[in-house]
């Protein structure tokens, strides 16, 4: 096996049973576990460092030109926001929910292709194409984590929003392998002989497969009368300071990208769909933060501030999922080489 692709499979094992090890942690109340899944997660963030740092020697340049290498600097963007969050706060469900979402992004990688090609001419500026790549993904990072502190908020909370917040993280949960095992079928005929679905076969089985799990856990919830007493502030406190510490980064990632585009096609701005949809998510990041600081002047009573806060988050991460994957495959665009 090639160094790069070892260091690449060691990195999603790591992240695997960094997932599996927080939740057992979770389940005994025993620190050792909690520490064998710190010692993983670094683990799996030190391998996909290596990964990068030998992909950027091979192709003597940065790996942050295309869908594949742009997943995997995503994934290792949420491992390491986890590690600096996990030993600052230690949340109960942060570190196996991002492990999570780092193993999801990482192993979607695989859909695309390894192969290191040449450039494109408009991605021959390596000074822009880096600051402009680290700047937004570092920010989507910070939108991910809080997305998953937000879904661990609003489980805390009875009622309606439980339910909602449970079918989101169990759609997360099921939807993303499912598309992951979806999409490994249109690449290998043994795959697609062993799954065989359609498209909409495949998209209402994994409705109702998460909505049963999500049915299961409210029960589970209701049963052990989870409420958000004690950690409801630090999980409402939490989810604004990752979106704060995001928002700068997607900030400068746009200007960086006007920059670039500037350098590349001649104007800072095109209303390109990619570039449209970046702003969108800007705004709604913008909103969130106005919200923040000045919800009473917007009506919300500061009983209701931390709830709407949380589903924004939530909202939020949405469209940045749109910006980056919806955009590239349901929108044309300048973009679409990515």
């Amino acid at each position: 096996m090639p160094a790069t692709r070892l260091f690449f499979t060691i990195a999603e094992v790591a992240y695997l049973f960094t997932a599996l090890t927080f939740a057992v942690s979770y389940a005994s109340r025993k620190r050792g576990f909690h520490f064998a899944a710190m010692a993983l997660l670094i683990l799996g963030a030190l391998f996909q460092t290596l990964f990068i740092a030998w992909r950027w020697a091979q192709a003597e340049r940065p790996p942050l030109s295309n869908t594949f290498e742009t997943l995997v600097f995503f994934s290792l963007a949420i491992a390491v926001t986890c590690i600096v969050l996990e030993l600052r706060y230690s949340v109960k469900g942060l570190g196996a929910g991002a492990s999570l979402l780092a193993l999801l992004v990482v192993a979607y990688a695989n859909l695309f292709d390894w192969q290191i090609e040449p450039l494109m001419p408009a991605l021959q500026n390596n000074l822009w194409l880096t600051l402009h790549v680290i700047f937004c993904f570092v920010g989507y990072a910070g939108f991910g984590v809080s997305y998953i502190v937000a879904l661990i908020f609003l489980l805390k909370h009875p009622g309606g929003l439980r339910s909602v917040a449970a079918f989101i993280a169990s759609l997360s949960a099921v939807g993303i392998p499912a598309g992951l095992v979806y999409g490994l079928s249109r690449k290998s005929d043994a795959i697609a002989k062993l799954t065989g679905w359609p498209l909409a076969g495949a998209i209402g089985g994994t409705v109702v497969v998460a909505g049963l799990i999500a049915v299961g856990l409210v029960a589970l919830l209701n049963a052990r009368k989870v409420s958000p007493e004690g950690s409801g502030p630090l999980l409402s406190n939490l989810i604004s300071k990752t979106i704060a510490f995001g928002f700068p980064f997607l900030t400068l990632g746009i200007i960086t990208g006007s920059v670039w585009a500037n350098v590349a096609w001649g104007r800072y701005w095109g209303w390109d769909a990619k570039e449209t949809w970046s702003l969108i998510t800007w705004v709604v990041y913008a909103f969130f933060l106005h919200v923040r600081f000045a919800g009473g002047w917007l009506g919300i009573k500061p009983k209701s501030l931390p709830e709407f806060q949380a589903i924004l988050s939530v909202i939020g991460f949405l469209f940045v999922l749109f910006t980056y994957f919806g955009v590239n495959y349901l929108l044309s665009g300048l973009h679409t080489y990515a």
